[in-house]
């Protein structure tokens, strides 16, 4: 505003309005605190799996939305429910007593909205169906989570075989035959 000019009512209105100028004025919300909320989330929920703590897995404590989808990997089948996903993996370690998951290292996005995050585990199995004892699968696991009511839940598992070290490129190096 010019030094001469008066204060315009219709003005300050637009501006307040205007969502750039309202997110100049609002703090952003502290997304690292957010990942290590969320990060800790899933690594108490693996504990709480590998203790065989299916009380706190079906508590409202553990975050898991009552709707929540987990697509079918090697070891489980798919479920579309909070109470099905926790009786699939009371299953699965009623037939593989050894099964437990190991967190080798996480990687969480938390999207600008801060309505929603993905929370990517690379993980070691063990003891589940075709792997032997003392050796372990890699896998890579993504957990989607939304902020309902206020409070983060998961909603969906989605996990595939693989992960490990980044190596860059395609797994590592590659003789392409032409040296």
């Amino acid at each position: 505003m010019k030094k001469d000019e008066e204060p315009n009512e219709e003005q300050d209105a637009k501006q307040s309005a205007d969502p750039k100028e309202k997110s100049k004025r609002e703090p952003k919300p502290d997304t690292t605190a957010i990942a290590a909320e969320l990060e800790n989330l899933v690594t108490v929920a693996f504990a709480a799996i590998n203790d065989r703590n299916w009380p706190y897995l079906l508590s409202p404590e553990s975050h898991i939305a009552p709707f929540v989808s987990m697509g079918a990997s090697g070891m489980r089948p798919s479920a579309n429910s909070h109470a099905k996903m926790i009786a699939d993996f009371q299953a699965l370690v009623e037939d593989y007593p050894d099964y437990r998951l190991h967190i080798v290292s996480m990687s969480t996005q938390v999207y600008e909205n801060v309505s929603a995050a993905e929370v990517f585990a690379n993980c070691e199995v063990t003891g589940g169906p075709g792997v032997p004892v003392g050796m372990s699968r890699k896998t890579v696991s993504c957990f989607e989570f939304q902020r309902i009511d206020g409070v983060w839940m998961a909603v969906r598992d989605t996990t595939i075989p693989g992960g490990g070290e980044d190596r860059g490129g395609f797994g590592g190096e590659m003789d392409m035959g032409m040296g």
